[in-house]
């Protein structure tokens, strides 16, 4: 989830997500990725992998775009 304003990751409670940096050794080490605020305390289990979230973002953009773009070419065609 993404505030429309800021581009803010939001978690289920609806509160900013922070990015963080995987440091345990391992395939994912150096990742970076969102998760709730309140881990490991009380958390909504949010959890998405950072690059995932600027993939579905700019889809998001795109779409949102290409929509405005068919309703100009729409009105166009009216008029």
């Amino acid at each position: 989830v993404t505030s429309e304003q800021n581009r803010v990751v939001l978690c289920y409670h609806n509160e900013p997500a922070p990015m963080k940096t995987v440091r345990y050794n391992g395939p994912t080490l150096g990742r970076r990725f969102y998760g709730c605020p309140n881990w490991p305390n009380n958390t909504c289990g949010f959890f998405r992998w950072a690059d995932e979230m600027k993939n579905e973002m700019v889809e998001e953009d795109y779409k949102k775009l290409k929509k405005k773009y068919d309703k100009q070419q729409e009105e166009l065609e009216e008029s």
